[in-house]
């Protein structure tokens, strides 16, 4: 278990956004967040993340030690770096060994001491173990792959546009490789080569990873299952997305036919309530109102369960 989230709920002065959501997140799942706009998704995330308290009686853990990345849907990125320095310090440790011993190496050229000839052999052991020159392969290859150049690497980080601030901060995270990697529409700003990309980075990921997205495609090829939120709640579902799809409109059919169904019944109970209301049977039609009043009332709240309106709007991909 990566992480678990019991009986959340959160309100605002009185208007309540979450309530009794529960679910488990296992280590290397990769699961998606879906739900129509204003259904709460944004504000689940932020509990999840600590930025906001869930109400009492509501918990959220994490696994013990266990670090999470948070990519928003707008960025920021560390003032006064380049683009390359800013996705290295995602690896900062290695960049210390690496610089280190490019300072050790310039002395070994002078006629070095006997402890930098040590200091060198111990950090460069250190520096392989933690597969440094890999690092630095993995930094380029994730910039080229978010669609910088190589000569955008030099570029300054306060010159950059949203998108690309954005697209940077994706960067170092893919690169820091947290136990949890939360991601709120990533696909944004990418171009379709850098989103078949990320479903294949996420989908060979040994991390667990929660998705927010209105890309059907992207959450198709890189979903195991499926988290609906509606009513304030979340649903679980299996994946894969297409399979939610199918599941939640088998849904909306059977319950598309008991309101229909629940329709005739208040047809015909009005229709009763008119014709004997004033009659000897007045008792009676008033009970027939009483029934078809809460069944009114409730077909409301009914209604809400297959409003499915959100899944509709979500994106085909354009190939």
């Amino acid at each position: 278990m990566i992480l678990s989230v019991a009986n959340v709920a959160k309100s605002f002065d009185a208007d309540t956004i979450l309530s009794g959501v529960s679910f488990r997140m296992d280590s290397g799942e990769k699961v998606a967040l879906v739900g129509r706009n204003g259904a709460g998704k944004t504000t689940l995330l932020r509990i999840i993340t600590g930025q906001y308290a869930p109400d009492a009686g509501g918990s959220v853990q994490l696994a013990r030690g266990a670090k999470i990345g948070y990519l928003k849907q707008e960025m920021s990125v560390s003032s006064g770096r380049t683009v390359l320095e800013e996705a290295e310090s995602s690896r900062e440790a290695q960049v210390k060994l690496r610089l280190r011993l490019d300072e050790l190496e310039v002395r070994l050229e002078n006629g070095p001491t006997d402890d930098e000839l040590e200091e060198y052999a111990l950090l460069h052991e250190h520096f392989l173990d933690a597969a440094g020159y890999s690092a630095e392969h993995d930094v380029r290859t994730v910039l080229l792959r978010m669609g910088f150049t190589e000569e955008e690497f030099s570029k300054s980080t306060d010159s950059l546009s949203g998108g690309e601030k954005t697209r940077l901060a994706l960067a170092r995270m893919l690169l820091e490789e947290p136990d949890l990697l939360i991601l709120d529409e990533p696909t944004n700003h990418l171009d379709l080569q850098a989103t078949e990309w990320l479903e294949g980075w996420l989908r060979a990921y040994h991390g667990a990873v929660l998705l927010v997205s209105h890309d059907r495609a992207f959450l198709e090829n890189t979903a195991d299952r499926v988290l609906e939120l509606r009513e304030k709640t979340v649903f679980a579902y299996p994946g894969p997305f297409a399979k939610y799809l199918q599941i939640r409109e088998e849904e909306n059919i059977r319950l598309r036919e008991v309101a229909r169904r629940q329709e005739q019944d208040i047809a015909k109970m009005d229709e009763f309530v008119r014709r004997f209301m004033n009659s000897q049977r007045t008792a009676q039609a008033r009970g027939r109102q009483k029934l078809m009043n809460r069944l009114i009332e409730n077909k409301d709240v009914f209604y809400l369960t297959f409003d499915n309106k959100e899944v509709g709007r979500m994106q085909a991909r354009e190939v």
